[in-house]
């Protein structure tokens, strides 16, 4: 019986963690948007940002480490497109890590997987139908809206 409901119970455990990631992500997105309104430009890192999560800030304040959750804004002139975004670390070779991630100035939101793990590739679809695109690193996203 444990065989049949230990991969449902870790499916919810899962799609509980991922459920986190929007709320971080949009409260980072949330700053940015405060400190741009002050200053008239965009922060160069999460640590310019009046956040008040506990954790711990890494690699000269770039990111911010809440346990197995890792949160990151991402300033204008980086490689990536500027935007918002935190992973959940699961420890589960199964899962693997995903991540939720908001692009600014385009206003897209969207589920991050592994598109080597197929658990992981599963979390996402089952909250959108999109067809989702490989940004280069094995990293799938699945947009949202």
């Amino acid at each position: 019986m444990a065989a049949v409901a230990l991969p449902g119970y870790q499916k919810a455990v899962m799609r509980a963690r991922y459920a986190q990631l929007p709320l971080f992500t949009r409260a980072i997105e949330e700053a940015g948007s405060r400190y741009f309104m002050a200053n008239g430009e965009y922060a160069s890192k999460i640590a310019d940002l009046d956040l008040t999560f506990p954790g711990t800030l890494l690699q000269n304040g770039r990111f911010l480490s809440m346990g197995k959750y890792e949160c990151r804004y991402i300033g204008p002139g980086e490689v990536s497109a500027a935007s918002s975004l935190c992973f959940y670390y699961s420890g589960n070779a199964d899962y693997g890590n995903f991540g939720y991630r908001i692009v600014r100035g385009e206003s897209k939101h969207y589920c991050l997987a592994a598109g080597s793990l197929p658990k992981a590739k599963a979390l996402c679809p089952s909250m959108t139908a999109a067809t989702p695109f490989d940004n280069g690193a094995g990293l799938l996203h699945y947009a949202l809206n």
